[in-house]
């Protein structure tokens, strides 16, 4: 199964984003990319935000899509 790069998330947002992927059983990943730049030795533009990655299954990224455009609209 491949993994897809979706949006960048505000961690506020995470729990609900796990909710809707979860309960519509679409396969995804999160990765924080402000903790691994620190690691690093250095710190993403706008990692400050603290934004995590959503990697969601490449054969569901069309309904992942919809679901989060109706959870931003709503």
């Amino acid at each position: 199964m491949k993994h897809v790069f979706l949006a960048n998330i505000c961690f506020v947002e995470i729990p609900l984003v796990e909710s809707l992927l979860k309960s519509n059983k679409i396969s995804f990943f999160l990765k924080k990319t402000y903790e691994g730049s620190v690691n690093a030795g250095w710190m993403i533009p706008g990692g400050s935000f603290q934004e995590t990655m959503l990697f969601v299954d490449e054969t569901e990224l069309k309904n992942a899509q919809k679901l989060l455009k109706q959870y931003i609209n709503d």
